[in-house]
């Protein structure tokens, strides 16, 4: 093989070509997942990404790592290397030198550092999901979803950790309903704040991320075209508004064994508030969970005015427009 080996890309593709076809033949051995699958959803900006670094750090859960994201077209062997370096029971005596891989709670637009942080795993949904960006599925492209394949993704990832699957799924939160009918054993964690800081969270990204705040920055709800025109205050009020409407609709659909809502701001003040009803939601499908660390007592709470006070009675004079 003749390549040059300058960049990540350089390097993915490689093994992506070599290591996507192994999956594939692997996936027939991992049909169903024996677990729960867990999905987090939620309007950005609402507290998801602090959310999975919770349940990270608890150790009662898989979930997907910054390095498991780097084997997102081939999970199974992902997840193999990643026991192989990090798991004290496979280095007894420590060979590899690693230094702690302690979940840390700090994020950047949902980005996390560490080999073991959380990562939103939007490649690996890729590999299944015809749409690029978190938004709305169309009936003919999710017709095209590989679902038995999908599983199989997860089931491989979970056979390895013998836990149960954790991820955001900003990907397919648009459709909870009928992804809920091809996964029934699924269980759908809403991350609810309050819309005002969502909002002007949802400004500052904008303006973090591409210098610009004219530019839409992150999931489409399924009014996104009427949205786009609009200027900056009502596309970022829509934008919240529609994808809050959209998933309390979709979760009203679905069991109340299958769900839960989790307030932001309670979340904050109080993390194993919901530790109990988590672990009920879990044991409903014969799966108790064994929590190894749990020794936060708080989060801090951000839902403060950061923006100027102009810009941020606008985005709350467009939301309410649109609630009335």
């Amino acid at each position: 093989m003749t390549k040059d080996f300058n960049s990540l890309d350089d390097i993915l593709s490689v093994l992506k070509t070599s290591l996507q076809p192994l999956q594939k033949k692997v996936e027939h051995d991992f049909e169903k997942t024996k677990f729960p699958l867990g999905f987090i959803v939620g309007n950005p900006r609402s507290g998801t990404t602090l959310f999975l670094q919770y349940l990270a750090s608890l150790g009662c859960f898989a979930y997907p790592s910054n390095t498991l994201a780097r084997f997102a077209y081939a999970p199974f062997y992902g997840a193999l290397i990643q026991q192989m370096l990090f798991n004290n029971q496979f280095d007894p005596i420590g060979e590899l030198n690693k230094n702690e891989q302690s979940i840390s709670f700090e994020s950047n637009l949902g980005k996390n550092k560490g080999l073991l942080a959380p990562n939103e795993f939007q490649h690996f949904f890729r590999n299944y999901i015809p749409n690029y960006f978190p938004q709305h599925i169309n009936t003919d492209d999710f017709n095209k979803i590989d679902f038995v394949s999908l599983e199989s993704g997860f089931a491989s990832i979970e056979t390895v950790f013998n836990k149960p699957f954790i991820t955001k799924a900003m990907m397919i939160q648009y459709n909870l309903v009928d992804f809920y009918h091809q996964l029934p054993n699924s269980i759908f964690f809403y991350i609810k704040r309050d819309p005002f800081y969502v909002m002007q969270s949802i400004y500052m990204a904008r303006e973090k991320y591409f210098g610009d705040i004219e530019k839409w920055w992150s999931v489409k709800p399924k009014e996104y075209e009427q949205l786009k025109d609009l200027d900056i205050y009502h596309q970022i009020a829509g934008q919240v508004y529609f994808t809050e409407k959209s998933l309390e609709t979709e979760l009203k659909q679905i069991p109340e064994n299958n769900k839960i809502v989790i307030y932001y701001e309670d979340f904050c003040n109080n993390p194993t508030k919901y530790l109990a009803e988590i672990q009920l939601k879990y044991l409903s499908s014969n799966y108790e969970l064994s929590i190894l660390n749990n020794s936060l007592f708080n989060f801090e709470n951000t839902n403060k005015l950061s923006i100027d006070k102009i810009h941020f009675d606008k985005l709350i004079s467009a939301y309410n427009n649109l609630k009335s």
